[in-house]
């Protein structure tokens, strides 16, 4: 998979290349833009019990949405964000340092 940042401040990425030929995967290929509802995710200001400190590191990262199936009547989005284990309790095994995501809501 690969990601083109383009426009001034990241406000479109392109996501592209993924090897999967399954429908929702390749659904997932596109265009990202900036999430409007949610812009930004800044790990400072998470309401955790058990808020793990991320000294040293970035500490807010934006958040982009992507329109899948938009020519049918029932359109989802995928969203791509940096993630970012904070949470105490649970023990980060396969992005330990953080890394970013593609995920789907429905």
């Amino acid at each position: 998979m690969s990601v083109i940042v383009s426009g001034a401040c990241c406000q479109k990425i392109r996501v592209s290349g993924t090897t999967n030929n399954d429908e929702f995967y390749q659904e997932m290929m596109g265009d990202y833009y900036i999430y409007n509802q949610y812009p930004w995710i800044n790990y400072t200001k998470l309401d955790y019990d058990n808020l793990v400190t991320l000294e040293g590191s970035r500490q807010s990262f934006p958040v982009y949405q992507h329109a899948m199936w938009s020519d049918s009547d029932n359109p989802k989005f995928a969203y791509l964000y940096y993630f970012n284990n904070v949470e105490s309790r649970h023990t980060e095994v396969e992005c330990p340092e953080g890394c970013w995501m593609l995920g789907k809501c429905q």
